[in-house]
């Protein structure tokens, strides 16, 4: 059974990163998924590729991190914000064309939900998020899985850039500013709009997937757990990974505090992916106040009705319950 935890924010000594590894363990924690590059853009290691987190200049914290990990019997899985450059971002400096544009041709950009966003369409935006990849297996390859998030567009109504607009008519005979109505659409135009964008974001899975392959390592993704919907909202089509092959294990972001609706998402979830190879692990999203008698009570709801294991987000906030919160599955496998 894989007990997860993302882990947004890396520890910035050695020290802290020994005390936390130390806690998870002792939880019983399976599965550190730690970013390498968060939704702001740079790195939390001294990369070539992109901008450097400050604090991060030590190539050797990231490392060490991972071996503390395996000294407590904890896999490393190394995760990125695939297409956020919310912050100082190499990518958008060399190629301001690859921004996210909303209809207006305004930058696309939130407080929220990623911040701001490279044109996943872009070869130049694909290129660079997976040499991003590629930078971070090289350098540490004890890495044991390769993480994907943000894996999609940030909503319907981006990206319209440019390209986008070009491509789309070229390929499918319809104008995206006038065609694919905002909040919804119906008929052909709707069917090219889903299928293209859904398109852009499995290619980038593929190529993230022959590049894990090759460096002997499996990959994982978030995803949103409102299957079909989802498709059209965020050209994200992760049972079509699935069915073909690209994940290991898809982790649906089950973030309800409500027993029901886990236990209803999940029982879902596993009817979609049937007795595929691909492990489904649940991702239960905690709260500041939650007790251990909450968190094992949505965890029983994924994992009494389908669920491979589950993971938490986030980190820091699991740290903060009592151990024996994940007592009852703690050794299962």
């Amino acid at each position: 059974m894989r007990l997860g935890t993302w882990l947004h924010e890396l520890p910035t000594t050695r020290t802290e990163a020994d005390t936390m590894i130390e806690r998870l363990a002792a939880m019983g924690i399976t599965t550190l998924i730690a970013a390498f590059k968060n939704w702001t853009g740079p790195a939390y290691y001294p990369s070539e590729i992109a901008y450097t987190q400050p604090g991060f200049a030590d190539g050797g914290l990231l490392g060490h991190l991972i071996d503390r990990c395996h000294d407590a019997g904890v896999d490393f899985e190394a995760w990125t914000c695939t297409f956020t450059e919310a912050g100082p971002s190499k990518l958008t400096d060399a190629h301001p064309e690859c921004r996210a544009l909303n209809a207006d041709g305004t930058e696309y950009r939130v407080e929220y939900n990623g911040g701001a966003w490279a044109c996943p369409a872009q070869q130049a935006t694909q290129d660079y998020e997976l040499s991003f990849c590629r930078e971070v297996l090289a350098r540490y390859p004890a890495i044991d899985r390769l993480h994907l998030d943000y894996i999609r567009y940030p909503n319907a109504e981006v990206c319209r850039c440019a390209y986008c607009q070009t491509e789309f008519r070229e390929l499918y005979g319809f104008d995206l500013l006038t065609d694919v109505m905002p909040g919804g659409s119906e008929g052909k135009a709707f069917d090219a709009f889903v299928r293209w964008r859904c398109g852009h974001i499995k290619r980038f899975v593929s190529r993230a997937h022959d590049l894990a392959a090759a460096a002997g390592k499996q990959l994982t993704a978030a995803v949103f757990p409102y299957y079909p919907s989802i498709m059209y909202d965020m050209g994200q089509d992760w049972l079509d990974w699935c069915r073909d092959g690209l994940l290991d294990a898809a982790y649906p972001m089950n973030y309800n505090w409500s027993d029901l609706m886990v236990e209803r998402y999940t029982t879902m979830h596993r009817q979609l992916l049937g007795q595929s190879r691909v492990a489904l692990c649940e991702g239960l999203g905690l709260k500041d106040g939650m007790s251990a008698a909450d968190v094992q009570s949505l965890s029983a709801a994924a994992l009494d009705h389908g669920s491979d294991g589950v993971i938490f987000f986030e980190c820091h906030t699991l740290v903060q319950l009592p151990l024996d919160t994940l007592a009852p599955w703690r050794g299962n496998g």
